[in-house]
């Protein structure tokens, strides 16, 4: 089977899941437990835009089984094996998206992951934070001071609350020469980040606001 589920989509199922096994740990009524079933099938089914083919289908709704912990983990490596890979980023392409920096680095293998819906790190000795985000086809590059907020707060990119940067760019203005700063708070962590996303539509407004001339 092809590659079919997003990063943000296995993060939601995988929400779905959680939400099934506190339901069986709390819940004793038969038909309250077959509701949540039926409901997390629902919700894991509708992150999809296109209808599921014959294998797709069957493999989400393999949800509805998982009572415990132990299920709940094994069903997540068995749908894994269908998130898609992050496109591969050559020293060419990130030229590319970022051509104002000539040293440029991507981070290590290490400290990459395979599934990501964007991908983010800190450049050595700065205090400026560099996005990747697939958008369609096409890869965005972003690139912006970042500094790290003192409290915790929500982020802009997966609406969680946790530790927080303010990541600032500029972006020109309507007169020549003239530059308007903007910015939002976004996850210190984006690897941390990335297992939080359900949802790709607050990362997509986060690009559009740091792009807008």
């Amino acid at each position: 089977m092809e590659p079919f589920i997003r990063n943000d989509q296995y993060n939601f199922i995988k929400e779905k899941g959680e939400h099934l096994i506190s339901a069986y740990a709390n819940v004793q009524d038969q038909g309250v437990l077959k509701a949540v079933k039926m409901l997390a099938v629902e919700k894991a089914e509708a992150v999809f835009e296109k209808q599921l083919d014959e294998e797709q289908g069957p493999l989400i709704k393999e949800l509805e089984a998982i009572t415990d912990r132990k299920e709940l983990e094994a069903y997540l490596d068995k749908i894994k094996a269908n998130v898609f890979s992050f496109p591969s980023i050559t020293d060419k392409t990130l030229k590319k998206l970022f051509p104002k920096n000539k040293k440029v680095k991507l981070p290590s293998q290490d400290e990459m992951e395979n599934t990501l819906s964007y991908l983010a790190w800190e450049e050595l000795g700065s205090s400026s934070k560099l996005l990747i985000v697939p958008i369609g086809e096409r890869l965005i590059g972003l690139q912006g001071g970042f500094q790290p907020a003192e409290k915790k707060g929500v982020c802009a990119i997966c609406r969680k609350f946790g530790k927080v940067g303010l990541f600032t760019s500029k972006i020109k203005g309507h007169g020549a020469g003239t530059f308007t700063k903007r910015g939002n708070y976004i996850c210190s962590d984006s690897f941390e980040c990335n297992q939080q996303i359900q949802s790709l539509a607050y990362l997509m407004e986060f690009v559009e606001l740091m792009r807008t001339k």
